[in-house]
């Protein structure tokens, strides 16, 4: 990319470039939050979810101090709730170290921020002199050389973070990377891209071969694998039954009804058979098989059915509960949310 390129793209950018509330401000924390919202997010969807955070945690001491279980619930609906929990895991990090890392390096150092988030705030909130590399960016420059290389291999994502190291301008950093995901964002979309409008076009290699589609180029697709949970909404005088998901998988650390999980369909004999068998004293209640959902994650596409039980005692057996309106309070998936709402709310 030569300096009428880095000219053009820049211009292109302050003319068409959206108002978006964290690019009107230089707070290293604010920065962190939004991107934070932003990576596995829809601008549109994280936009409530950024004002709502800051609103509620203005400072990163303010979410530092915060309990887990409400951080989580204010991410509820975002998924991927390791970002949550990296958010509040790293703000204490932050808050012991008595400021907010300001280079590249040392904002690596920090749990949950990678290569591209580093970029973000030391480029934006300090102005360093390093360039981000996300999807939008690795789509505009892989087109824009008519490249190859596997975007999702490490060698690539080295070689071209190299490259735009020495493409970013020195006197506008933050405004060159913000330039090149808002083309990726914008014009130059993975489908239907619009290189007629396209600041780049002249000197795009893709373009001029026609080729455009055809990249960026992936050596290998996430496979999406099915999974089907079955859920016990056993409700007690206390409240439901509630214990809290492992530390990995679907939903980590989040709070939940009792489940089954199988990787293929169970009959509904088997899954009523497994729950009487963990808690006994439900074997004299009412069962009914309830709501049954679909909901796709990255990874998995989930096939969810409720069963619900009305226990008039409180067993020895059962974990903890909580009633319907402390569960919308506390940290659960999105599923167990619209299940709670559509049910029994």
């Amino acid at each position: 990319m030569n300096s009428r390129d880095i000219t053009a793209l820049l211009e292109w950018y302050n003319k068409e470039k959206r108002d978006l509330p964290w690019r009107n401000t230089t707070d290293p924390y604010a920065i962190w939050l939004s991107e934070v919202i932003l990576q596995q997010t829809r601008v549109d969807q994280g936009m409530s979810y950024y004002h709502k955070l800051l609103g509620q945690y203005p400072t990163v001491n303010d979410l530092a101090n915060a309990p887990i279980d409400e951080v989580l619930s204010l991410w509820q609906g975002l998924g991927y709730y390791s970002r949550g929990r990296n958010l509040h895991g790293t703000a204490k990090k932050i808050q012991m170290l008595g400021n907010f890392p300001s280079t590249y390096t040392s904002l690596l150092e920090l749990k949950g921020i990678g290569p591209y988030t580093a970029a973000a705030i030391a480029s934006f909130a300090f102005h360093e002199r390093v360039a981000v590399l996300d999807g939008n960016v690795f789509r505009v420059v892989t087109r824009f050389l008519a490249s190859d290389m596997p975007i999702d291999k490490g060698p690539t994502r080295e070689a071209f973070q190299l490259l735009l190291n020495e493409w970013i301008p020195e006197k506008a950093p933050a405004d060159f990377n913000q330039a090149m995901m808002e083309l990726g964002a914008l014009v130059c979309t993975p489908k239907n891209p619009k290189c007629a409008k396209c600041p780049l076009a002249p000197n795009c290699a893709a373009y001029s071969a026609g080729t455009v589609l055809n990249f960026p180029v992936k050596a290998s697709k996430t496979k999406v694998e099915p999974l089907f949970l079955y859920y016990a909404a056993i409700e007690t005088p206390s409240g439901f039954i509630v214990n809290k998901r492992p530390e990995s998988g679907v939903w980590a650390g989040l709070f939940d009804f009792p489940f089954v999980e199988s990787k293929v369909p169970l009959s509904e004999e088997e899954v009523l058979l497994e729950f009487q068998k963990r808690f006994p004293s439900t074997r004299n209640s009412t069962w009914k098989k309830d709501k049954a959902y679909k909901h796709v994650l990255s990874h998995r596409k989930i096939s969810a059915q409720f069963f619900s039980c009305l226990c008039p005692n409180m067993p020895n057996e059962f974990p903890s509960t909580k009633t319907s309106e402390e569960l919308l309070k506390t940290g659960i998936s999105a599923l167990l949310m619209k299940y709670m709402k559509e049910v029994h709310i």
